[in-house]
């Protein structure tokens, strides 16, 4: 595994859909709070914005990419 190292340079942003069939949008919003919990040390930390009105998370955090 190649060590992190610090860059003053902003990664491009990396966004992808991912249909869930039979899945209602409260329980995706959840497990992916729940995803977030286990995947980062803090999900505190991690999330800086939560609507479940809208499903919406946003979050900031460092995560080795590519990831499964």
């Amino acid at each position: 595994m190649t060590p992190m190292t610090p860059t003053q340079q902003a990664m491009p942003e990396i966004s992808q859909v991912i249909e869930v069939p039979n899945k209602s949008k409260d329980q995706i919003f959840e497990d992916s709070k729940i995803w977030i919990a286990q995947s980062f040390k803090s999900a505190n930390n991690v999330i800086q914005y939560a609507d479940k009105s809208t499903g919406s998370i946003i979050g900031k955090g460092n995560i080795q990419y590519p990831c499964d």
